[in-house]
């Protein structure tokens, strides 16, 4: 009997022994497959980021190539001009997209007519208010303390708090709208595709603005009239001509650039992602430095 007993309690304590082992399987093998899946969560994220590091790369050679196209045309290269689709250059195996623009295709927030820019608020629909921030805005880039109508000099930025004032200089970049008293950020991102701080301006050249910037601004002229314009000039502009003409009924808010600053966007396609970059790009100036990149950076209205 005593044998007995002696056996049940040794089946018992391997019976538990087991029970154990088993548990510790268990667990480990659950470790093991988080490990696992850990493993393969931070392959997937170290793949991507490879892979976007190659996409952005890629852009920038683009940019890069747009502005050797730059140097390497000595003010030639028409107000527009574009590498895209088939013509599309090739870095690492895949094409990137390029466009060079003219930078005085945009209004100049230091530089631009106060006529201008009050036309472009204005372009909202909302005529009091539209002038109010136009003055606001140039009441931002003038020196002195003395506020246009309607404006915001540092009395009104201190009432609202706003102890540091207007700068009573001229924009560093496009993205200081923000920081005007009375214009909202909804506002400030309509029209920044539309500003610069680089064209050093007083009106736009027809030749470089977009259509839309074109169709914002009031005319004298027929709607049907700057459409013709244009196709026109897109036309002249795909055949690699320079001829200057302007849209009917606009004379009193162009000037015609004298090719000193160039926007430049590529735009990689045919990867795993897609990237963008920009830069703003001032031509040589005979001070040794071929080039001055004035902007630099990921795809931002602010730039392009």
């Amino acid at each position: 009997m005593g044998g007995m007993g002696d056996n049940n309690h040794n089946r018992g304590r391997q019976g538990s022994v087991l029970l154990v082992v088993l548990w510790l399987l268990v667990m480990l093998a659950l470790i093991a497959q988080g490990v696992a899946q850990r493993s393969r969560s931070h392959l997937a994220l170290a793949r991507t980021q490879i892979d976007l590091a190659q996409e952005r790369l890629r852009a920038q050679a683009g940019v890069l190539h747009g502005a050797l196209l730059l140097l390497d045309s000595a003010h030639s290269l028409p107000p527009r001009h574009s590498l895209v689709g088939e013509n599309a250059p090739v870095f690492f195996g895949a094409p990137v997209d390029i466009e060079i623009i003219d930078e005085c295709g945009r209004i100049d927030l230091n530089t631009g007519f106060s006529s201008l820019i009050t036309a472009l608020f204005s372009s909202l629909g909302q005529p009091a208010h539209a002038r109010r921030q136009a003055n606001a805005v140039l009441d931002w880039r003038d020196p002195g303390n003395r506020s246009r109508p309607r404006g915001a000099e540092r009395d009104a930025y201190i009432i609202a708090g706003r102890l540091e004032g207007p700068r009573n200089g001229p924009f560093e970049t496009v993205v200081e709208l923000h920081q005007v008293l009375g214009l909202d950020t909804k506002t400030v991102t309509r029209l920044t595709p539309f500003l610069t701080v680089d064209c050093l301006n007083a009106g736009i050249d027809p030749m470089a603005a977009n259509a839309p910037l074109l169709r914002l601004l009031p005319s004298q002229g027929a709607p049907e009239s700057l459409e013709i314009f244009l196709q026109k000039r897109d036309g002249v502009i795909r055949d690699g001509g320079h001829q200057l003409f302007s849209p009917p009924g606009l004379a009193k808010y162009l000037e015609p650039s004298d090719g000193h600053a160039y926007g430049i966007r590529a735009a990689t396609r045919g990867g795993n992602h897609a990237v963008t970059w920009s830069a703003v790009v001032w031509p040589g100036d005979g001070s040794g430095q071929p080039l001055k990149f004035r902007a630099w950076g990921p795809d931002r209205a602010d730039i392009f």
